[in-house]
């Protein structure tokens, strides 16, 4: 019981949130630990103040999440995203990756809604640190939950979908932000008669013009003998 609850909270993961989640008697909790650090199932990583745990390896972690059916695996991601809200109240923003995640297979609308914001949040906090490529990816997966959410949102689709062109400028991805990006925010923008969001896109498209054109122009070329 206690693994297949870490096998949702993830590859690793901290022993407050296992304990948190698990929700079992302290010795029985204490002792299962024990027992899956001694047959090698888990590893423990202690750090000052934090005491970690990791999988040894991941076969046993997916083995563990795919032999529960699928309505355990949507209560205990639930529960271990209001786990990680409650434990970290005060640094949500250093965890909006994870409560992404685990909000993000809830079939609640406001799960749903969470899933979706913590995703933004995460973004911009990667995009802080130059890591684009996680910032495009988190973006996308706000697209897919919102996609299940309200496909009818067509403001908030423009939105991430602009938040993704941006991403994908900074990753350089620029022809994909001139194919894909701008014109389905510009669509969208002018679905709804937004002047300013269809303004957003056709800049966004520009930018992706221009960054193509300069590649292009900086591009060595081959000496003509």
């Amino acid at each position: 019981q206690l693994l297949a609850v870490a096998s949702v909270i993830g590859r690793e993961f901290a022993l407050e949130t296992l304990k948190a989640v698990a929700g079992i008697n302290e010795d029985v909790f204490v002792n299962a630990l024990k027992e899956a650090v001694r047959l090698s199932v888990l590893e423990e990583h202690s750090q000052r103040g934090v005491v970690r745990y990791r999988f040894t390896h991941a076969f046993f972690r997916q083995t563990l999440y795919e032999e529960m059916i699928a309505p355990q695996r949507l209560k205990l991601h639930q529960q271990v995203a209001r786990s990680l809200e409650a434990l970290y109240a005060k640094r949500l923003g250093e965890h909006a990756t994870a409560l992404a995640e685990h909000f993000s297979h809830s079939t609640d609308p406001a799960d749903l809604k969470k899933a979706v914001e913590y995703s933004e949040m995460a973004a911009k906090r990667a995009t802080d640190v130059y890591a684009y490529g996680e910032a495009v990816r988190l973006l996308e997966q706000a697209l897919k939950v919102q996609e299940v959410l309200d496909p009818e949102d067509k403001a908030k689709r423009c939105d991430l979908l602009l938040a993704l062109g941006d991403a994908l400028l900074l990753a350089g991805e620029h022809q994909r932000v001139i194919d894909m990006e701008a014109p389905q925010a510009l669509a969208l923008a002018e679905a709804i008669a937004d002047n300013k969001r269809a303004s957003r896109a056709c800049l966004l498209a520009m930018k992706g013009l221009v960054a193509v054109s300069y590649t292009h122009l900086t591009l060595p070329t081959k000496r003509i003998v």
